[in-house]
């Protein structure tokens, strides 16, 4: 069995999502956020929408877009 547990306040998780770090993006497209108030999920999915389009994601690994 394998537990993996990340914990982390809300700055540093939205600090995180902003800087778009893959990681971050990895737990919301795997929906493996388990505690989330309404308003607060719908604000890191807006950001996350915009983030997201940075990354292309094969597999496990992402791959940031190159610009132009």
């Amino acid at each position: 069995m394998i537990v993996n547990a990340v914990f982390m306040n809300t700055r540093v998780f939205l600090k995180k999502l902003n800087s778009s770090d893959p990681f971050i993006l990895q737990i919301i497209e795997e929906g493996k956020v388990l505690e989330k108030d309404e308003e607060f999920w719908n604000n890191v999915l807006e950001i996350y929408r915009e983030r997201r389009k940075e990354w292309i994601r094969v597999g496990k690994t992402w791959i940031r877009k190159q610009n132009g």
